[in-house]
């Protein structure tokens, strides 16, 4: 399967929070408490913390079973929480809405520590997801990888993996013309240094 990325810096996600922040004061949604969403929610999290000046920041983890990001992928939360929302707004952080899934989990299992209210914040919210979150900074419909700088190398390496192709000068031009993937040969070169080990299970 081939696609096309879209990149983000770090100065464009703190934009992007930015953005996302003003939308929950705009329709007057004060949380108490914020959820994030391992591991893809963790810093845009923190960020709605500080643009917020909200300070109990918790934190659920999720892993998917079967084919991730489909529609017949299953998620399940392995690491719930332990806290009694009672009478507080929370919301609930997620770097994408891809199927849906994941959030809905999430949203749920924050219902059911009683939380008073509880709305779901997203930087990407894709047109394959199957509900429209609360809030949101990006919208995409036409569906890309997206690629968050916390996971840079993570999305590269698994690139290389897929090209199959160890030259620095080719894969660099490899990425960029099939997959709209733009790093350095340095950010390559170190990455395969770091990765030998994979290719002997090739």
């Amino acid at each position: 399967m081939e696609f096309k990325c879209r990149q983000y810096t770090w100065n464009d996600i703190v934009e992007l929070c930015r953005k996302l922040s003003n939308e929950i004061r705009k329709n007057k949604f004060k949380p108490d408490a914020i959820v994030a969403i391992a591991r893809g929610g963790w810093v845009p999290a923190r960020i709605l913390c500080d643009f917020l000046n909200v300070k109990d920041l918790y934190s659920v983890k999720t892993e998917h079973w079967g084919i991730v990001a489909t529609e017949t992928g299953k998620a399940r939360i392995t690491q719930p929480l332990n806290v009694d929302f009672s009478g507080k707004n929370v919301l609930i952080v997620d770097d994408v809405a891809d199927t849906g899934e994941t959030v809905e989990i999430v949203a749920e299992h924050v219902r059911d520590l009683n939380a008073k209210d509880v709305k779901i914040a997203v930087i990407d919210y894709k047109h394959t997801s199957k509900f429209k979150p609360d809030f949101f900074a990006s919208e995409m419909k036409e569906w890309k990888w997206i690629v968050y700088p916390w996971s840079l190398r993570e999305d590269l390496r698994d690139l290389i993996i897929k090209v199959g192709v160890r030259d620095v000068k080719k894969l660099k031009e490899i990425l960029e013309r099939e997959y709209e993937f733009f790093v350095d040969e340095n950010l390559i070169e170190d990455v395969l240094n770091d990765e030998w080990y994979e290719w002997d299970k090739k």
